[in-house]
């Protein structure tokens, strides 16, 4: 069943489908506003937007993790690293950014 997924997400793809129908049968309780228990699109909706955090935390992790790994090839490239302590450089740096990934980029990739 289509359920209007928006298309930066994959639209009503198969897994994103999935995704929604196993959500739906498992959301429970009532509506705060309302006191019943949620209608099916309320729990649609709920489950939507579950999608959508999912797939923004994949983003954040993938582009955290291809920010490093560029890092880490930087700092070996220089030939004062090994991979062990380019890693922990990195990790470092990351930190030191505040855990920011702009200002990650702008310490350590940006030079």
């Amino acid at each position: 069943m289509p359920y209007g997924v928006d298309k930066k997400l994959g639209g009503d793809n198969p897994g994103n489908t999935n995704f929604v129908e196993d959500c739906v049968s498992k959301v429970r309780g009532t509506n705060k506003r309302t006191g019943k228990p949620y209608t099916k699109s309320e729990k649609v909706a709920i489950c939507k937007t579950a999608l959508r955090n999912k797939k923004e935390a994949s983003e954040v992790a993938y582009q955290v993790e291809s920010a490093v790994a560029r890092a880490i090839s930087i700092y070996m490239k220089t030939g004062k690293f090994t991979f062990d302590s380019a890693h922990a450089m990195s990790d470092t740096m990351l930190a030191k950014a505040g855990f920011d990934l702009d200002v990650y980029k702008e310490l350590v990739l940006d030079k």
